[in-house]
């Protein structure tokens, strides 16, 4: 069986022999994976695909997911959850100097 690891930095990491050390994920073949992932839509619905109990309760199917989308360049975006409000400090902040509703000036001819 093969195995591969995955490692975070994070204060709340926590691996296979406890905080701060690597998580060991059995490597699933496509089919196996497939099957886990329509296991898991059985016994629950999407919205927990999508959230972090997921990736908590179902390590390996999660980081098997990670891998393989990875993989294809696809988006992994669901699998974190809904997008989370920005705090207040790093929201955009529009300029009220630029008047988005002013006529564009015509094209200026060139000798």
């Amino acid at each position: 069986v093969a195995f591969f690891a995955c490692f975070s930095p994070h204060p709340s990491w926590v691996g296979s022999k406890g905080p701060g050390t690597p998580l060991y994920c059995e490597f699933l073949p496509p089919w196996a994976l497939c099957k886990e992932v329509r296991t898991v839509l059985a016994q629950h619905d999407i919205a927990f695909v999508c959230c972090d109990e997921f990736r908590l309760a179902k390590k390996t199917v999660f980081w098997n997911l990670v891998l393989y989308l990875s993989e294809f360049s696809l988006p992994l975006d669901f699998l974190t959850g809904p997008p989370r409000p920005l705090p207040a400090e790093a929201k955009p902040v529009l300029s009220d100097d630029v008047d988005t509703h002013a006529p564009a000036s015509p094209p200026r001819a060139t000798p």
